[in-house]
């Protein structure tokens, strides 16, 4: 445990402008739920009626970005795509936090609490360790340009890592995709 807070400790700054970055994507989100609240209302009531229903199918999604990120970052361009996508999750949180708490109050605060945990709450983990591991690659191949060296060693564990966290990413969303409609269907209840 001490290595991984001396590892975010290292990785302090980036993490502050990813949680920025993620606060500015809830305010963001929040304001165009809030805003379009008279539209989405019914869709709030509609997602309550058919909790049971519905599949969260985030499987090839989050594989297609994470892998395009992932090779992309050795050209550079990939952390702006990661930056996007964590921009977009903010987005998400707010706008669900926004609409289900102005639909239905404190059940609905708690409810998109819980939801949002069990939706996204390990997949925002795992993100974050996937970005770090990018930023390192797009660092250093950025290096190895400017100065001519060459961190093929290097770049092989952090691509490694990169694919370990896109394999655990993928874990993840498949116990969703399995499990996630009947956890989520427990804490229906909240939604009055």
């Amino acid at each position: 445990m001490k290595e991984f807070t001396n590892y975010l400790k290292k990785k302090k700054y980036i993490l502050l402008f990813l949680g920025v970055l993620f606060v500015f994507g809830v305010v963001v989100g929040a304001m165009i739920g809030l805003t379009n609240i008279g539209v989405l209302e019914s869709q709030a009531f509609y997602f309550k009626e058919h909790i049971s229903e519905i599949s969260y199918q985030y499987v090839l999604l989050h594989f297609f970005f994470l892998a395009l990120s992932l090779f992309t970052s050795y050209f550079g361009i990939g952390l702006p795509i990661l930056l996007t996508l964590f921009f977009y999750e903010g987005m998400s949180f707010g706008f669900v936090f926004a609409l289900f708490t102005s639909t239905f109050h404190v059940g609905g605060f708690l409810f998109s609490i819980l939801f949002l945990l069990i939706t996204k709450g390990v997949y925002l983990i795992l993100f974050v360790l996937f970005f770090f591991h990018s930023f390192e690659i797009a660092r250093k191949r950025i290096g190895d340009f400017i100065y001519k060296t060459n961190s093929c060693l290097n770049l092989q564990n952090h691509a490694k890592a990169g694919i370990l966290l896109i394999f655990f990413t993928f874990l993840f969303d498949v116990v969703i995709f399995l499990f996630g409609t009947p956890l989520i269907s427990l804490f229906q209840f909240l939604l009055k």
